[in-house]
């Protein structure tokens, strides 16, 4: 009997200890880190983010638009622990190719900032961040030519945030799916080296 009771209570602390441990990998978040060294909570911090290029593939379109891209916005992880965020203020294009249009005709418009972002962790355990409300309008000249909407969720990877088919897509008024690939490289206004890490 007493053995059984020994049995029975080994097996209530092993599963005690599996539950803190699973509750403890639960709660813990990636946050933001520069030069190595994890922002304080609540500190806001500015970063600028640039590509040479980006590309949005329209396939259903046939449309290709690749373009370099300098943005801007603030970086912070919350007071309590939660996960790092952030918030994209400007989005630039300064050169853009696309299918069909003249050379140095093309064009974008960013619209409906600031766009938000949070960081998470993906079933696979590759760190992630989410930004939602992306609107891009796609210009050839003085006309519209198409818009784009939703939500991406880049790899990070190092101080670069990586785009491709599992970023999810951003899509089209006429229903057909924009696929993002290319890498955004992210640093602080004085060139600081940012970082992602869990926790």
């Amino acid at each position: 009997m007493e053995i059984r009771k020994s049995i029975w209570l080994l097996a209530v602390v092993g599963a005690l200890a599996v539950m803190a441990v699973s509750a403890a990998a639960a709660s813990a978040a990636p946050h933001w880190y520069s030069e190595g060294v994890r922002i304080p909570e609540g500190e806001s911090v500015k970063v600028l983010t640039s590509s040479a290029n980006l590309e949005l593939i329209d396939e259903e379109a046939g449309a290709v638009l690749e373009c370099s891209v300098i943005d801007a916005g603030t970086i912070v992880n919350p007071v309590g622990g939660g996960a790092g965020e952030d918030e994209i203020t400007a989005f630039v294009n300064p050169e853009c190719g696309l299918t069909g249009c003249p050379a140095g005709a093309a064009g974008t418009e960013a619209e409906g900032f600031n766009w938000h972002s949070q960081l998470f962790v993906d079933p696979a355990g590759e760190v992630r961040d989410l930004i939602a409300g992306i609107e891009i309008t796609v210009f050839c000249g003085p006309f519209r030519v198409g818009h784009y909407a939703g939500s991406l969720s880049p790899q990070i990877e190092g101080s670069d945030a990586v785009f491709d088919e599992s970023a999810g897509f951003l899509e089209s008024d006429n229903g057909t799916p924009g696929i993002v690939n290319g890498a955004d490289h992210i640093e602080g206004l004085a060139g600081e080296v940012i970082t992602v890490q869990n926790p």
